[in-house]
């Protein structure tokens, strides 16, 4: 954090150009963020849907076997040890 506040000169005849100058810098900088902006909609639902649709668990139920089937070689391999 800074210990020097900056507090800009008061707006004069003299330094009136500079002060309208920055002014309009600010001004076209609010209109290209809002021209450049987009609105977000925070109450709006997507639902997005995988391209594989056939993903089912019929096709995959082998996959719950592992498991078992890890189990089953342990005790195997554990009696016949």
């Amino acid at each position: 954090m800074r210990d020097i506040l900056e507090i800009p000169p008061p707006i004069t005849e003299e330094n009136k150009d500079e002060y309208l100058e920055e002014l309009s810098k600010i001004t076209e900088a609010d209109d290209w963020i809002k021209r450049h902006s987009t609105q977000i909609n925070l109450h709006e639902v997507k639902i997005i849907q995988h391209k594989e649709r056939d993903f089912d668990l019929a096709k995959w139920w082998w996959l719950l076997l592992i498991p078992e089937i890890v189990l089953l070689i342990g005790y195997i391999l554990e009696s016949i040890i």
